[in-house]
């Protein structure tokens, strides 16, 4: 997306911002988003459920997926090491050893966040404690006594890269398999903020794909490349994401490149090669202001159209930590712009704006946990990546008055990390 069109869409933000503005929305059209992954329609179990309305299910070698992610820790960026790439390759691990039993894949995901958070900062001994804790309807008891067993291997091997790195072997068995709708959500545990993002984009990306009259393997193809399409931003330092100022040139080089580096991951995963052409376009644009081709016209795939348009209808009602979320009528009116101007599909556009009503999160039951006001504003700062110190000053109180918030957040919760206190609050809609 050009410099003029994200500064559109990401407006209203002040006009010192729009270059940080600009990179970001055209790099992930849409990374920011607020949604749990715990909305999806159907979260299924296991590691082969878990797909969308009519998304069907696709089991991919976790051997290859947990070599893209190696690919995207091997880039010798900035931090080469991002905890999103540790968590997610220790996400599958944990998912191909729950096997048969019935492990929700948001329930795998906080999982592989908190055991990876917490070995870092507390040890394992203390992490695995910490986890036990919280046993019950969190963590099933059985899931549990397997990760005491291997713990201990499995970061040791996350350390030496090794867990990376296993061979293919020919013939993977069933629970040698991962879904994309896990690695989606592994993908996302990038930033607090970007909780069930590509699920959502993918709901989207598949209904427009449906009433537009795509036949259904497009439309599965669309959905699978939707699932996959923000496994790029690994490449980018996770400061830079979260950076409510304006970006240097080098930073809004890697941003423009993020789709570019998930077509080269997704070469590691066989028999997603289409998928992995149309996720590195979702920052193209149909009159060739978008990155990191500059493609044109009948250039991009149709699914690649849908997906880019869907990637920034899901964005545009999105919270980033550098501007607040659009309402559903001025996402509507922005996408329909870009679409007359000639960036994205008209069609596309007029479907995605025509299911906006059916698009919000379903009214959910009021949640038992109740969050104090000050409580929730602490919680919703540090979900969009702000420290302690940062969140005092963003509210004007006192960091210890902040680190107080944020234990008897957790507390209500039942959460011992940022992360997971963010998804389940998110979740809940305390926030």
């Amino acid at each position: 997306m050009s410099a003029a069109v994200a500064a559109r869409i990401a407006a209203p933000v002040p006009t010192a911002k729009a270059a940080a503005t600009s990179a970001r929305t055209a790099a992930a059209a849409g990374t920011g988003a607020s949604a749990s992954a715990d909305t999806e329609a159907s979260a299924g179990t296991g590691a082969g459920a878990g797909i969308g309305a009519r998304g069907q299910a696709s089991l991919v070698s976790m051997s290859e997926c947990l070599r893209a992610l190696a690919f995207m820790g091997d880039l010798g960026m900035e931090h080469p090491a991002e905890p999103s790439l540790r968590t997610a390759a220790l996400g599958m691990t944990i998912a191909q050893a729950a096997g048969p039993q019935p492990v929700p894949l948001r329930v795998i995901a906080t999982l592989a966040n908190d055991l990876e958070a917490l070995s870092r900062t507390d040890g394992i001994a203390a992490a695995l404690t910490l986890i036990a804790s919280k046993h019950g309807p969190s963590y099933p008891p059985k899931l549990l006594d397997t990760l005491r067993r291997n713990a201990t291997e499995w970061l040791a091997d996350l350390d030496n890269r090794t867990i990376c790195r296993r061979p293919i072997a020919p013939g993977d068995r069933p629970n040698e398999m991962v879904s994309l709708e896990l690695m989606a959500d592994l993908i996302d545990l990038q930033q607090p903020w970007l909780r069930g993002h590509s699920r959502r984009v993918a709901q989207a990306a598949l209904r427009a794909a449906a009433i537009i009259g795509l036949d259904n393997p497009t439309q599965q193809r669309t959905y699978r490349a939707a699932l996959l399409h923000g496994l790029g931003r690994g490449a980018i330092p996770g400061s830079i994401w979260n950076s409510p100022d304006p970006l240097s040139a080098t930073a809004r080089e890697q941003m423009r490149l993020a789709p570019y580096w998930t077509l080269r991951a997704l070469r590691h995963v066989n028999g997603l090669e289409l998928e992995a052409d149309i996720a590195s376009h979702v920052g193209e644009r149909l009159d060739g202001s978008g990155d990191f081709r500059g493609s044109i016209g009948a250039a991009i795939p149709i699914e690649a159209q849908v997906l880019a348009a869907a990637s920034a209808w899901i964005a545009l009602q999105s919270a980033r930590p550098w501007r607040p979320a659009h309402s559903p009528e001025a996402a509507a009116m922005l996408l329909t712009q870009e679409a007359h101007a000639g960036r994205f599909n008209p069609d596309v556009a007029d479907a995605l704006c025509g299911m906006q009503t059916d698009q919000q999160e379903p009214t959910s039951t009021p949640a038992r946990i109740s969050l104090s006001e000050r409580e929730a504003d602490v919680l919703r700062a540090i979900s969009q990546g702000l420290t302690n110190k940062e969140a005092a000053r963003h509210l004007s109180i006192s960091p210890r008055t902040v680190n107080t918030h944020v234990e008897s957040a957790f507390r209500k919760l039942g959460c011992t990390t940022r992360a997971s206190a963010s998804l389940k609050a998110l979740t809940l809609r305390l926030i």
